[in-house]
């Protein structure tokens, strides 16, 4: 696996267990490139070779916390979802970004021990209909679909605007089911059924 991710990362297998932030070029990156990994004690930043020293200034003396954490973001609840101690079980996400602003976020979150992860995706309100949903989504199934994870895409059977964005993503339809939700008293429908 260290192989693996050594050279994913263009590095070596002894600078992916040094720990702390370990900046690397991907020698072969014919476009504006960026891939952060955490593994152990270490955090991976691998760049093309023209962000490398503007993505190295904004992490640089940055925790491992600090450069992965995307709590507190509001406004993304169908690509990051936080529990009330900030914890996400978002595993991978694409952002957009217009200067420092946080316009748009794919993100995906295993859903089953057979390795199948539910993808979402948020854009500002501002900033839809301009392809930023499509453009996010397809990247990050791409990214999913390398590391051999079966992505899916679910969409309210009421927003047409996601499910067109699934649709301009490859995704097809594979199943429809109902609102889901816990009737412990709380749901308007614990009344109808007298519970």
């Amino acid at each position: 696996m260290e192989e693996y991710l050594a050279r994913e990362y263009w590095c070596s297998p002894s600078r992916l267990r040094a720990g702390g932030t370990v900046y690397t070029v991907h020698g072969a990156a014919d476009r504006p490139y960026i891939k952060i990994m955490a593994y152990r004690d270490t955090v991976v930043v691998c760049t093309s070779k023209d962000l490398a020293g503007r993505v190295r200034d904004l992490v640089e003396n940055k925790s491992r916390d600090e450069i992965f954490s995307l709590r507190g973001l509001q406004g993304f609840d169908n690509s990051l979802a936080f529990d009330d101690r900030g914890h996400t079980p978002t595993k991978a996400a694409c952002l957009a970004r217009n200067v420092d602003m946080i316009t748009g976020v794919s993100g995906a979150a295993p859903v089953s021990p057979e390795g199948l992860w539910e993808v979402g995706v948020d854009v500002l309100p501002e900033y839809r209909n301009s392809g930023m949903g499509t453009y996010l989504v397809t990247k990050l199934t791409g990214e999913l679909l390398e590391r051999d994870v079966v992505p899916f895409y679910s969409a309210s059977v009421t927003n047409i605007g996601s499910q067109m964005v699934a649709a301009r993503c490859g995704y097809i339809p594979a199943w429809v089911d109902t609102y889901g939700t816990v009737l412990d008293g709380s749901s308007p429908y614990g009344e109808l059924l007298h519970i």
